[in-house]
């Protein structure tokens, strides 16, 4: 069964039928499950690369020893996201990695941006920025005290609030 779906899943021209296999791996959680998941991290369709993006977070998604997904090819994914809703889950799974990597691309994003080096500034929407924070703070807890502190005065108002919200529930 599992190598029907996997053929399916990869490469089925037909959107439901891909989906569908990809909520039945969803289910099954086993190591090869997750994989076939997380393998299809740029498929064409939204639901599928959101189910993908909702498997690298997932408890039990360990790959190989016990080893977790690495952070890099969902990040690189979210780069190129166009649907926001995909985009939401790949910033909530960062937070769920939780690993090293994860949290320096999640503060990459949440921070305000900088210049990079031809001195242009790359602005990302509130949304985005708020969605890395509370990702931040689910992987790291009272870790990120600081991060919150130093955002509650962010120039984007919607960033502000939001710090100074996980600011008074933390605090």
């Amino acid at each position: 069964a599992r190598n029907l779906l996997h053929d399916h899943f990869g490469s089925h021209e037909d959107d439901r039928i891909r989906i569908a296999a990809a909520r039945a791996l969803m289910r099954l959680r086993t190591a090869k499950a997750m994989q076939a998941l997380h393998a299809v991290i740029t498929d064409g369709n939204a639901e599928v690369r959101r189910l993908s993006a909702a498997a690298f977070g997932l408890a039990g998604a360990a790959v190989g020893g016990g080893v977790r997904p690495p952070a890099a090819r969902l990040a690189i994914a979210l780069e190129r996201e166009t649907d926001d809703d995909v985009a939401l889950e790949m910033l909530a799974a960062l937070g769920r990695l939780g690993s090293a990597d994860a949290v320096q691309r999640l503060l990459r994003i949440a921070l305000p941006p900088s210049p990079d080096l031809t001195g242009d500034v790359t602005s990302r929407d509130s949304w985005v920025r708020i969605a890395a924070l509370e990702a931040l703070v689910r992987a790291r807890g009272p870790q990120m005290q600081p991060v919150i502190e130093s955002l509650a005065s962010d120039a984007d108002a919607e960033v502000a609030m939001a710090a100074a919200s996980l600011r008074t529930r933390s605090g």
